[in-house]
């Protein structure tokens, strides 16, 4: 199934030029310049610098303007282009090892979970008409869904991960919080970078970028290219090939126009592919019995003896499947962008425009083994999307400063979901191959094509008012409207012809068939309109010590629920999540900025939450939709410590309370059994999957000059070493806390060696992922039958990177 591109890139991009042009006319004719206050603004950040103690001073757009990190009345991570190369961190399942508050786990890109302070992805996130609870943008730009950020991540400047709510300038879908990424900007100094490592499991990758003028002063372009591929670390038996592997192509071009001093533009398109073998679930053991002893009826083993079946293995550590259908998880996306930046009025007059594509080609065996069970279980994605965003910024001020905009979101996902039963389906599922149960599920076969679509506009508004030099009241507004609507229809389209069968026989066969897949086909509306805010009081006790307690209210979308309804629920529409956080947090520095502490208590109370609920009326059928409320409190702390100029430390702590603190309808955990009355359990207090208590993050850089010059003018020589540690308390990977869904505490510890020229003009060093191998899971289920299956994390892995930088 293709996809129509409805709306061309080209007219987008003449829109945003147009956008600013028009904005700024208007407040050209309104709004005179302010050289002083620009002026003033330079002299408070020159301030700033030098009463820091003049060290380096980390600059971040949290705030969609440059301020200070220490400054920011926020709670964030920032990872720098430095940090980043040090430690390879490429994608966001890599960057978590340096931010504890984070946790990306991708056991496929489109049901991959980015959580910031135990919330943000659920349940629903694997349902194309639901949303997620984290934004995700790069240079400026919001991803529509979370697979489009499950590619490497190239020729990176900066990346900030905001925690809590950022809905007032960041808009939908951050009640949990931002991932706000800015990659590298073409410059007129020429400059080029190339990188190329090696390493086990036929791991290679190999990146470059160049940059430079194109036209004078006036253009200047960069280009990055970027190949990362390994071959995988679980064998196949029965394909005799190798499993998660990995094979990801990303490229981009950028084009910067200085029209004139005032007046900026940025083009950027870029291109990636991602081919890989997975994701296949693998065998970690069988139960037969329940928690109460009762034995588990028709278990696994049962089923496997009528076929004749053994399993190859009983731990997902043996990296080993024979799952003979198809699997993949391939996908590509496109986009192209355009922002503008028009210095105006004493402040800058911002558009950027942009469309993006993603297309998701999965295959699933479903059963996992090596047997004809379920043949095919997948969705194939279409998405595209688009977006406008027009916003001021005045110049800042020592009294009063704010941003104003404009912002609206167009986005479609065609799906075409595909369920289909093979030849040992109808023993597996119903006890044995009679020729009535061989033509009710042997190649029975379902598709449904589902086409969610939404509309979104938004107003915002914020403001700072510095009341004295210290003290700093900021307020936020945002109203969001939103238009949803969205089509399934599932219809049978493979299987058995029955229609020269007797009428019992059709009316048996049909009874079978409706209980495994049934045609369904509905449609939905939903219209939502929302008010987002914040307000914040900051104190600035010193330049070096800063204090602040925020109160923040936002919603993440409501959604349409596109998939198969049990009869008992059949209403799609899924109200908005409604989220109340409270925060107070302190951002030091000590010892001439050699010393940073920064610390903050939260708490978020989310009503509605949506998840998977069950109707404790017969048939008991569970869908999504709502629950009452959860919460999320806790503590984070981050220390930055540089005693010597060749010697630092950055570690990161973070004590997540997240709760289910009204949820009396839901999933049961399988090893209850027939203790239940009915399949459904009051959650209530339970903890929220994808969730650890205690999570904490070490990073040491030191280097030393070796004394030593290396031939062909390449420079003096340094050694150094790079660290990164991960520790993280055990979690539920299950909305029902089931206890074979809990993957245990583990620590992951990521080492660098290198020497390089003290110019850094080039850098040989030695890498060692999962330095000490290591053994977690990054998902655990239990089946109805007994059967446990697992997600494996990588393996140690060691190799070379080699850097030349001209």
């Amino acid at each position: 199934m293709k996809s129509v591109v409805r709306v061309r890139p080209a007219l987008l991009l003449l829109g945003g030029i147009s956008a600013l042009a028009l904005c700024g006319t208007a407040l050209a004719a309104t709004a005179d310049s302010d050289d002083q206050q620009v002026a003033l603004n330079a002299d408070a950040s020159a301030k700033y610098a030098a009463a820091a103690g003049g060290s380096e001073v980390v600059l971040v757009t949290a705030r969609r303007r440059e301020e200070t990190a220490q400054s920011v009345p926020i709670t964030l991570d920032v990872l720098g282009s430095v940090q980043i190369e040090r430690a390879g961190q490429y994608t966001l399942q890599q960057l978590q090892i340096s931010v504890p508050t984070l946790v990306a786990t991708n056991y496929n890109a489109r049901n991959a979970n980015l959580n910031i302070r135990g919330l943000g992805s659920n349940v629903t996130t694997a349902n194309d008409g639901m949303e997620n609870g984290v934004g995700f943008y790069i240079d400026q730009v919001y991803y529509g869904r979370v697979g489009l950020t499950q590619f490497d991540l190239i020729d990176i400047d900066q990346i900030e991960v905001l925690h809590g709510p950022q809905g007032t300038l960041f808009g939908k879908n951050t009640t949990a919080g931002a991932i706000n990424i800015t990659t590298r900007k073409p410059s007129f100094d020429p400059e080029a970078r190339f990188s190329v490592s090696g390493g086990d499991f036929g791991y290679y990758q190999a990146q470059a970028s160049v940059t430079g003028p194109l036209l004078g002063d006036k253009l200047a372009g960069r280009i990055s290219v970027s190949e990362t591929r390994n071959s995988g670390f679980v064998r196949d038996i029965t394909t005799n090939t190798r499993a998660y592997d990995y094979n990801n192509f990303n490229a981009r071009g950028q084009l910067l126009a200085d029209v004139t001093e005032d007046l900026e533009f940025r083009l950027i398109t870029d291109f990636s592919r991602q081919k890989r073998h997975c994701c296949v679930n693998l065998d970690d053991g069988v139960v037969t019995t329940y928690d109460n002893g009762t034995p588990i009826a028709d278990n696994f083993y049962q089923k496997a003896a009528r076929a004749g079946y053994t399993l190859p293995a009983n731990s997902a550590f043996d990296h080993i499947t024979d799952a003979d259908s198809p699997f993949q998880a391939n996908m590509e996306q496109w986009g192209v962008s355009l922002q503008g930046d028009w210095k105006l009025g004493g402040g800058t007059l911002t558009s950027v425009t942009a469309y993006r594509q993603w297309n998701w080609y999965p295959r699933n065996d479903n059963d996992i083994i090596a047997l004809p069970v379920i043949t095919q279980g997948h969705i194939i994605d279409h998405q595209q999307q688009w977006s406008q965003e027009v916003r001021y910024a005045s110049a800042a001020s020592d009294s009063f400063d704010y941003q104003v905009g404009l912002y609206y979101f167009w986005q479609i996902i065609d799906g075409y979901t595909t369920l289909q039963y093979g030849a040992a389906a109808p023993s597996w599922f119903l006890g044995s191959n009679t020729a009535l149960y061989q033509a009710a599920l042997s190649g029975y076969t379902t598709g449904a094509p589902s086409n969610p679509e939404t509309t979104s506009y938004a107003a915002f508004g914020q403001a700072n008012w510095h009341i004295t030099p210290a003290l700093t009241l900021t307020g936020g507004l945002r109203y969001s409207y939103e238009d949803k609507q969205g089509s399934y229809n599932n219809s049978v389209i493979g299987g058995a012809n029955i229609s020269s069968l007797p009428a019992a026989s059709q009316a048996a066969i049909l009874a079978i068939r409706s209980s495994f897949s049934r045609p369904q086909a509905y449609s939905a509306k939903l219209h939502s309109g929302s008010l987002s805010g914040l307000a914040t009081i900051s104190y600035q006790w010193s330049p070096a010590f800063l204090t602040y307690a925020t109160y923040s209210h936002g919603e993440k979308s409501g959604g349409i629920n596109l998939t198969q309804l049990p009869i008992s629920l059949l209403d799609p529409v899924v109200k908005p999540e409604v989220v109340d956080s409270y925060e107070v947090g302190a951002k030091t520095q000590w010892f001439d900025s050699t010393l940073t502490i920064n610390t903050s208590l939260f708490w978020t109370d989310v009503s509605d939450y949506q998840t998977q609920v069950f109707d404790p009326n017969p048939p008991y059928g569970s869908s999504i939709s709502n629950i009452p409320s959860v919460r999320s409190r806790g503590v984070e702390a981050s220390v930055f410590w540089a005693p010597l100029d060749n010697l630092s430390f950055a570690g990161g702590s973070s004590y997540t309370d997240a709760v289910y603190v009204s949820y009396p309808t839901g999933p049961a955990p399988t090893e209850w059994g027939p203790t239940t009355v009915y399949p459904y359990a009051d959650l209530s207090g339970k903890p929220l999957g994808s969730a650890p208590k205690w999570v904490f993050t070490l990073s040491a850089d030191a280097s030393h000059a070796l004394g030593i010059t290396a031939p062909a003018g390449l420079g003096a020589l340094e050694g150094y070493i790079h660290l990164d540690t991960r520790y993280q308390t055990s979690n539920y990977t299950a909305v029902s806390d089931s206890r074979y869904s809990l993957v245990g505490a583990y620590d992951l510890t990521n080492l660098r060696v290198g020497i390089r020229s003290d110019d850094v003009h080039w850098d040989l060093s030695f890498f060692a992922n999962n330095l000490f191998n290591t053994q977690y899971l990054l998902a655990r289920s239990l089946a109805t039958t007994g059967q446990i299956s697992g997600v494996p994390g990588d393996p140690r892995m060691v190799g070379l990177t080699l850097k030349v930088t001209y």
